[in-house]
């Protein structure tokens, strides 16, 4: 008899079992509360709200998902990253986060599995305190190589060419520059892009760790030519003359060539730069040259130049 009430007695709690099992499985709706941290990089400010603010909504999840969000601790808090151009500055340190916002933030505080109906008690305000900062420009370091005959379109882009840099203000005043990891790359054939790691300081946080960029590149023929080297700007019965009175030039064009680069090219000094030049070294300047010039590289950079006839 004994067995009897023993093997019952089993029975019962393995059936209590089933059925309890059974209903916290099924999708109830309720009212629920949550401690929220925001976490955001608006300029200027700290990256944590001062103060968790609590948001509650009326959610649909199954049982089990329901009691262990209505049994948290009420100091238990979640952090939540959230978008900086969610939040309206409201003035001083107060900024609120609207309620057509929380939408993107739902399993983020409530966690997977949840669906929320409404959230009840309107846009949320968050209060983040100033931190001294900087903006700072960026200097990304690089080690390409380029497949022979390629070579860079233009400078590399960078999303941002400077960044907010936190910290004491004596530290941030020390910084000239925020530099990024090596970035090397080989065999480079092709326009590329990616994300670079930055460099922070120490002492300092930096309001993001890595920068997006994009990098073009270019094939290149060769052109090269002996070309003379006039002067502009000489007034009326002045004579000038540059000497060496030509200059070795090499372009570097985008592949394929069309035409000659260097129809309608010229090659000069101005006799301004001579009349303010105490040697008479004049910088040799270029005009005319087509949109298929990439680059352009002198035999030299200057040349000099002598008046002839009257005294200078």
């Amino acid at each position: 008899m004994k067995r009897n009430w023993s093997a019952l007695l089993v029975c019962l709690l393995i059936s209590f079992g089933i059925w309890l099992v059974y209903n916290l499985s099924l999708t109830y709706t309720h009212s629920v509360s949550v401690g929220v941290l925001a976490v955001s990089n608006i300029d200027g400010r700290a990256p944590e709200a001062s103060a968790p603010v609590e948001i509650s909504a009326v959610c649909r999840a199954s049982g089990f998902k329901l009691i262990s969000l209505l049994t948290r601790d009420e100091d238990d808090f979640v952090r939540v990253q959230m978008r900086s151009d969610d939040f309206s500055h409201l003035g001083g340190d107060s900024f609120v986060l609207h309620e057509s916002s929380l939408h993107r933030y739902i399993s983020a505080i409530f966690g997977s599995g949840v669906t929320v109906d409404a959230f009840t008690g309107g846009d949320k305000v968050f209060e983040f305190a100033k931190e001294s900062h900087r903006r700072i420009p960026v200097v990304i370091r690089t080690e390409f190589v380029y497949r022979p005959q390629y070579m860079a379109a233009g400078p590399i882009e960078l999303e941002k060419d400077s960044v907010l840099v936190y910290g004491e203000p004596s530290r941030l005043e020390s910084i000239p520059a925020i530099y990024s990891k090596s970035l090397r790359r080989n065999d480079l054939h092709r326009d590329f892009h990616g994300t670079v790691k930055l460099e922070t300081p120490s002492g300092t946080r930096l309001e993001t760790q890595e920068l997006q960029y994009w990098a073009g590149v270019v094939r290149f023929i060769e052109v090269s030519r002996t070309m003379p080297v006039s002067i502009s700007g000489v007034p009326e019965g002045v004579r000038l003359i540059a000497y060496p009175s030509t200059v070795d030039v090499v372009l570097r064009c985008s592949f394929p060539l069309e035409g000659d680069p260097f129809e309608g090219a010229a090659f000069f000094v101005t006799y301004s730069d001579y009349v303010s030049s105490k040697t008479g070294n004049c910088i040799i300047r270029s005009r005319g040259l087509g949109d298929e010039v990439i680059s352009v590289k002198l035999s030299r950079d200057i040349c000099n130049c002598v008046e002839i006839g009257e005294e200078r």
